[in-house]
């Protein structure tokens, strides 16, 4: 991670991975939505702002993008030690660079091709 003019620390290509496996493409209301599982290589204490380390517990964040408007969001769950799951959570801030890092690992990964199939096949 990079830590920004203003404190904020940013993810780089050496913090993630998606995986071509890790992606999901659905139609939801009309409207498509790319879903990938993010591969955490990173402090998630220090980028999200929670406090899991050596606790046990551990996050799966997620990327949804709705390539019809440009949208994307961060999500995330916290995984407790004891089989607990906690509500979708949103990172305070998810700078520009991250969302175009984020949304070429998922081109490099083919989800033009698969919404195009997708469409395709509708």
């Amino acid at each position: 991670m990079i830590q920004d003019g203003y404190g904020d620390w940013l993810l780089t290509w050496k913090d993630i991975e998606i995986r071509e496996d890790d992606i999901d493409i659905d139609v939801e209301d009309g409207q498509v939505v790319v879903t990938a599982y993010i591969e955490t290589w990173f402090d998630v204490d220090l980028r999200l702002g929670t406090s899991i380390c050596g606790t046990g517990h551990y996050v799966n964040l997620y990327c949804k993008y709705y390539p019809d408007t440009g949208d994307m969001k961060l999500i995330y769950f916290i995984h407790y030690a004891d089989g607990e799951v906690s509500v979708e959570k949103e990172p305070e801030y998810f700078d520009r660079s991250e969302k175009q890092m984020i949304l070429h690992l998922m081109r490099k990964r083919g989800i033009d091709e698969q919404i195009s199939m997708l469409m395709k096949s509708n």
